[in-house]
């Protein structure tokens, strides 16, 4: 069972908990339909936060790369300039984002 079903799970069953009868929620009887429905919604969400992430790993990236290079907006003589620290640094966020977009995949 991926991280997904898991949390689509927990959504159903604390659906299923607030409803007055089993699998029934203000009147309206959670269906095979309406619980794909909800699971689609979560896997949408979750793939949604997920590639935010992967997007914030991307600009780190992004920036350090651009440190190393002493490209805009660092000056060409920063510190960090041809620095393989700051190279590195660069590498790591972009294997963090693309270990964070292969979950979808292994999760």
């Amino acid at each position: 069972m991926t991280s997904e079903d898991r949390a689509i799970q927990v959504w159903l069953e604390i659906i299923a908990l607030m409803a007055s009868t089993p699998m029934s929620w203000g009147g309206v009887v959670i269906n095979t339909a309406c619980a794909a429905t909800i699971a689609a919604a979560i896997r949408a969400a979750i793939a949604a936060e997920r590639e935010a992430c992967a997007l914030v790993c991307n600009a780190i990236a992004d920036d350090k790369l651009a440190h190393f290079k002493g490209h805009s907006p660092h000056a060409p003589n920063n510190d960090h300039r041809a620095d393989t620290y700051t190279e590195g640094e660069s590498s790591g966020a972009e294997l963090c984002a693309i270990g964070i977009r292969a979950r979808k995949e292994t999760s």
